[in-house]
């Protein structure tokens, strides 16, 4: 296990490390898309197995075709809840004012890409853009910018410190334009930074809630509380969705009868023989030769 944080960098010399000194049979790994960018040719030049638990970055399973690829993704792309959020913002809410916010990372560049793409499909356009570095202080002034600018929506796409720093800058100014983000504004993180109040109302993607409908969710957080003093879960999609993959990686494991070479459990991902009843949702064929992503846009939740 490495721990890598946001340093794309330092993401590579793991992926090297791992790959071409330690030669694991596989990697389970990466949350943040421009890491993950700086490091997918090292695993496809070596034909070496990678499961993407939880970065969603539209190119990070789009840089090599499926059919040659051994990058394999269970989280919700981000192209895909840009759709989603397309559909709830100008379609179910008629918001057709929106504001865009995103880092400047690989990260908030393909945010930028995916939800401009999908505004142009319906005739619009963003009346506001704002980027910002990592780190930034304060977004104060910008979300004074797109209010002046007429915004009636916001979305951002960055990570879960920036999204408290714009969330606090929501507040500062009073302004209540409904806020949308991906997943990151879910982290626990984001609550602690930024406080209740500064999140009230706001809405994120997820592919999972902490509800009880489900009787394998449930348990899932039960035992992760009994193991963890976290409280509440640091980020719940990351968890399900990491433990998820561990589980199908098993499977394929199962299937390919112990060849771990990354051919073989290509192969077996490609062509998974028995659902996996996961705590996120039940994977069947999940995957195929055409499609290394395992979620539709039906897979997705609004969380507020």
């Amino acid at each position: 296990e490495i721990t890598i944080g946001l340093d794309s960098d330092a993401g590579r010399a793991a992926a090297e490390d791992l790959v071409l000194k330690e030669k694991v049979a596989f990697t389970i790994g990466y949350c943040n898309t421009g890491v993950a960018l700086k490091s997918l040719d090292v695993f496809e030049s070596n034909k070496h197995l990678l499961m993407v638990p939880c970065s969603t970055g539209t190119a990070v399973t789009q840089k090599t075709a499926p059919a040659q690829s051994y990058v394999f993704r269970l989280a919700p792309v981000d192209s895909m809840k840009a759709r989603f959020l397309a559909r709830e913002m100008v379609e179910r809410r008629k918001l057709t004012r929106v504001a865009l916010f995103a880092d400047r990372t690989g990260y908030g560049d393909g945010g930028i890409r995916d939800l401009t793409a999908e505004l142009e499909k319906r005739g619009l356009k963003p009346v506001y853009v704002a980027r910002f570095d990592l780190g930034v202080a304060s977004l104060k002034d910008e979300m004074a910018a797109a209010r002046a600018a007429g915004a009636n929506a916001l979305v951002n796409y960055t990570v879960g410190p920036e999204q408290a720093v714009a969330v606090r800058g929501r507040a500062e100014i009073g302004w209540k334009v409904p806020y949308f983000a991906p997943w990151p504004l879910s982290f626990a993180s984001v609550l602690k930074a930024a406080g209740p109040a500064a999140l009230e109302g706001t809405m994120m993607t997820q592919s999972i809630i902490q509800d009880s409908a489900s009787e394998r969710r449930s348990s899932f957080i039960a035992r992760y509380y009994r193991h963890s003093n976290e409280r509440p879960v640091g980020s719940l999609m990351a968890a399900a969705q990491g433990y998820d993959a561990v589980h199908l990686m098993l499977r394929a494991l199962f299937q390919s009868k112990g060849d771990s070479s990354g051919s073989a459990l290509k192969a077996a991902l490609e062509d998974l023989r028995e659902p996996y009843r996961g705590v996120v949702t039940t994977f069947d064929k999940p995957f195929s030769k055409d499609d290394h992503d395992a979620f539709s846009d039906l897979m997705i939740w609004l969380g507020e």
